[in-house]
């Protein structure tokens, strides 16, 4: 729904941590958003009543993000494992707590999760041109979730495999 003035503010992070030794590269690495959402100025188009000062919608309001990264020496393997966890909406819209198509998915979704991935690939290189496959496990513990402010689940747990290539 649109509003006249939302305000959308937050705070956002990341740090890297690359560890070298003489077996590889450890890098760790966090990332985190903490975000808010108020309508400012606005009215509710099927009362009429004023919506200032009330949650806005679509705000996740902690995203929090953890992985470690192993690369040997020569970049020619990796492997990595991450989590990411966001928590629970507690503001939630009141056209949406309101609505008179308010589905169960509608709150499912405002529910906090963490997923986990694991993933590693191999590196091919010749001079400038290079390629390179990835390989991943999304969500290890097969957990049912639903990203937050999406119609339709997240999927279980996935396998996916990914080829890049670059020539210069």
């Amino acid at each position: 729904m649109n509003f006249a003035d939302v305000r959308i503010y937050g705070l956002e992070w990341s740090a890297d941590a690359p560890l070298v030794s003489r077996a590889g590269v450890l890098t760790l690495s966090a990332a985190g958003a903490f975000t808010r959402g108020t309508v400012t100025e606005g009215t509710d188009p099927r009362t009429g009543v004023s919506l200032a000062d009330t949650p806005a919608d679509d705000i996740t309001p902690v995203k929090i993000t953890f992985a470690g990264r192993f690369t040997e020496p020569k970049g020619r393997w990796w492997a990595e494992y991450g989590i990411r966890t966001q928590g629970d909406v507690t503001r939630v819209a009141v056209t949406l707590l309101e609505s008179p198509f308010l589905i169960p998915q509608d709150l499912l979704s405002l529910q906090g999760f963490a997923v986990q991935r694991l993933a590693w690939g191999l590196n091919f290189n010749r001079g400038r041109d290079r390629a390179g496959l990835t390989f991943a496990l999304e969500n290890l513990t097969n957990k049912y979730y639903r990203e937050q402010f999406q119609f339709a689940p997240a999927r279980g747990r996935s396998f996916t495999v990914g080829v890049n290539v670059g020539a210069f």
